[in-house]
């Protein structure tokens, strides 16, 4: 019997143990569930389908909006809808395409009998408080009104590279921001489309 057996030392068992690599486990956080909206993600994509001069923007936004299904209190909110609606006229066969597919997979959902209720993610009052104060110094330094759709899309952008949190990545990058756009040059540039605001953000960074 003892031919037909092959010893081994035991050294080299625990050895081949550890080489075995453990699979990875990734945490699912509740933003990555199909029916949680963030508020925020839905208003800075409506501020990006406004920007006409980005259209690479403008294609993303609409891909990532085919995976969201907000409410309709949302749409009635934002007004996301409607933007969606006009970019189906639009001349970029690309864009009319992603925002008439938008449309039609929205519009089947809601009419589904299968609709439940989101669960939608908010900024507490005093995150917005300071947000807005960003977008004042914005639009202040493009000499804007901060109504405007300019201060409010780098500002949305700003925030979600930050994570969505007003810390110092966020107050640094806004005052960075500020310092370049005082720049006649950048600033001009910037308003006639010439540089895309997603790139900016992420070279202040």
């Amino acid at each position: 019997m003892d031919d037909f057996v092959i010893r081994t030392k035991r050294e080299d068992t625990i050895k081949s143990k550890k080489n075995v690599k453990k699979k990875a486990m990734k945490q699912v956080t509740i933003e990555a569930l199909p029916r949680v909206v963030v508020v925020e993600e839905i208003e800075r994509m409506t501020a990006i389908l406004d920007n006409e001069y980005d259209e690479n923007a403008i294609q993303k936004a609409l891909t990532d909006l085919k995976q969201i299904k907000p409410s309709k209190e949302i749409l009635l909110k934002t007004k996301i809808g409607h933007k969606i609606n006009k970019l189906r006229r639009s001349p970029n066969v690309a864009i009319r395409k992603l925002a008439s597919d938008v449309f039609t997979d929205w519009r089947t959902f809601y009419k589904s009998k299968r609709q439940r209720e989101s669960i939608e993610v908010r900024c507490d009052a005093k995150t917005e408080l300071l947000r807005m104060r960003a977008r004042r110094l914005l639009a202040d330094t493009l000499q804007l009104k901060v109504t405007d759709n300019m201060p409010e899309l780098i500002e949305r952008e700003v925030f979600r590279n930050a994570k969505r949190k007003v810390n110092h990545i966020y107050k640094r990058t806004i005052r960075k921001l500020c310092f370049r756009l005082k720049d006649e040059r950048a600033k001009s540039d910037l308003l006639n489309g010439q540089i895309q605001i997603a790139l900016l953000c992420k070279e202040i960074l």
